[in-house]
């Protein structure tokens, strides 16, 4: 009898625990668009900024200029809390007085807090004036699932 009441209670807990809800992701379209002033320091360009759009808050970049693109990190510290590391690569298309426009893509490499295990990529498009090192950043529909 004792064998039969722990199979019961087994067999109770499997059930309870295929029956719990998982802890559901959630996945949003973000568009934000970036303003950062950058410093460049042979090859690498440090950029130090803010976000607006679906996750405002505050932005840094550290990149290496390679040929006519750029790749490196990005992170966003939207104002609710948390991080994003992004990684990203764009190339040169387009120079025109004084502004450099690159196109490229993006990729969330990893999250803290709320966006713990966060995933998401997409295009991305930047415009640098070279006179006054501001950069502005834009990105537009990324599904971002955390």
């Amino acid at each position: 009898m004792p064998r039969t009441l722990l199979t019961l209670v087994l067999l109770a807990a499997m059930s309870a625990a295929t029956l719990a809800p998982a802890a559901s992701a959630k996945t949003i379209t973000v568009a934000e668009k970036a303003t950062l002033r950058i410093e460049q320091d042979g090859t690498t360009l440090t950029g130090r900024g803010t976000a607006t759009g679906t996750l405002p808050g505050r932005v840094t970049a550290d990149v290496k200029a390679v040929g006519l693109g750029v790749g490196g990190t990005v992170k966003l510290y939207p104002r609710g809390g948390g991080s994003l590391t992004i990684n990203v690569a764009a190339n040169i298309v387009s120079r025109a007085r004084g502004t450099d426009t690159l196109k490229g893509n993006m990729a969330v490499r990893s999250g803290t807090g709320t966006y713990d295990d966060a995933v998401g990529a997409g295009p991305v498009t930047a415009t640098i004036n070279r006179r006054t090192m501001i950069a502005t950043v834009t990105v537009t529909d990324i599904r971002l699932t955390y």
